[in-house]
């Protein structure tokens, strides 16, 4: 004979302790909610959207593709309600193309924008020339992500950077460069780029 759970106490309609979230009301996603990411193209107060690539996953659950580009929606900087019919929207956030910021994972390939990162410019690319080391200078090429061909390619962007960790990278190995404010003119080189170990699939 089947038992009802036991509810200790009906008479404040909580949730017994077997199911503590009701079905109805779990709404959470098994994807990580919050990434950091780099802007594709310049991205203006008078834009709704943006793309961009994910560099930085956060939270639990699975993990979203690095590869494919996202768009980042551009909140309103004002209530709805606020704006009349015929009024100018103004968005949130802007940025150039290479900024970072920060997005909440919203729906299917959408990310909505909480935070950029204005005096961070971010790119990708890998180790040339040769290896990199432990506080040194060393070069750089940028790679850039065809959406067409669905690979990565390098362009012919090289940079002049330093490397602040205490370990070397190695030719081929796969980086990330920005400049962080109180970090210029940095080694030999007098670069204002620093690297650290960023993944992607190809180069």
């Amino acid at each position: 004979m089947y038992r009802k759970r036991h509810n200790p106490t009906p008479a404040f309609r909580m949730p017994n302790p077997f199911n503590p979230v009701p079905g109805s009301d779990l709404s959470l996603s098994s994807s990580r909610p919050t990434c950091r990411f780099v802007l594709d193209e310049d991205l203006s107060t008078d834009d709704d959207k943006g793309y961009a690539y994910i560099t930085h996953q956060y939270g639990p659950g699975l993990i979203h593709s690095y590869d494919n580009k996202i768009c980042v929606l551009n909140p309103l900087a004002f209530e709805e309600e606020d704006c009349e019919e015929d009024c100018d929207k103004t968005y949130a956030f802007s940025g150039s193309e290479g900024d970072g910021g920060l997005a909440v994972w919203d729906t299917d390939n959408n990310w909505l924008i909480i935070s950029m990162l204005a005096h961070q410019q971010w790119y990708v690319g890998k180790v040339v020339e040769e290896e990199i080391d432990s506080e040194s200078c060393g070069t750089v090429v940028q790679c850039v992500y065809d959406v067409e061909e669905g690979a990565w390619h390098e362009t012919d962007k090289q940079f002049d950077v330093y490397n602040p960790h205490d370990v070397a990278w190695p030719v081929d190995f796969k980086v990330m460069w920005f400049k962080v404010p109180g970090w210029e003119n940095c080694g030999d080189c007098e670069t204002d780029w620093l690297i650290s170990p960023w993944h992607f699939t190809e180069c």
